[in-house]
């Protein structure tokens, strides 16, 4: 999980953004699996690089 997330800081400095923002509710974690154990899921639909919104591709909203 730490990997991903400093691929999306990376990503963002690349690109010659600004700070990445992350929503609350980025990384969630949840039992994917069954076993009692928390899986992680990581959202970077409402991620931001900087000022601008398209760096992270998210699902398309009417």
């Amino acid at each position: 999980m730490q990997k991903t997330l400093r691929y999306a800081n990376e990503e963002c400095t690349g690109q010659d953004g600004d700070e990445v923002i992350f929503a609350p509710d980025t990384v969630r974690r949840i039992d994917l699996t069954g076993d009692g154990g928390d899986d992680c899921i990581v959202d970077f639909s409402e991620t931001k690089c900087g000022d601008r919104e398209t760096t992270y591709c998210g699902p398309d909203r009417a």
